[in-house]
């Protein structure tokens, strides 16, 4: 959510859509998924992962930085990837911020009402 907030346009390749297009579109031309306002938020990206290559490929081209956002819910296979990124795309791993996200609560407290005193916990 953080990423789509702070994006201007996205492509998600996990998208089930038409039999999953997306995913066979980023297969077999990743350079026209690249398209779109910037910065381009494409999600799981991490499923075709000539994609990090033809991001870096564009970077350097145009040699605009924060162009785009790539997201994705598990890790790559880093041998996949012919070039490490080094210089152009940074790794920033997310982690949920609220206990609720974490699955470690159950919501039903939280910190507002607690600085307004509705519970008493002491």
């Amino acid at each position: 959510m953080t990423s789509l907030h702070h994006s201007k346009s996205s492509f998600f390749v996990g998208s089930p859509s038409g039999n999953f297009n997306n995913r066979k579109l980023a297969m077999m031309a990743p350079s026209l998924i690249l398209g779109g306002e910037t910065p381009r938020l494409i999600d799981e990206w991490q499923e075709v992962p000539s994609i990090w290559d033809t991001v870096r490929y564009t970077v350097d081209q145009q040699g605009v930085k924060g162009q785009f956002i790539l997201t994705g819910s598990s890790t790559f296979n880093r041998k996949d990837i012919f070039h490490s990124g080094a210089g152009r795309i940074v790794i920033l791993r997310m982690r949920p911020i609220f206990l609720f996200e974490a699955g470690a609560s159950s919501g039903k407290i939280s910190l507002k009402d607690l600085f307004r005193k509705k519970y008493h916990l002491f």
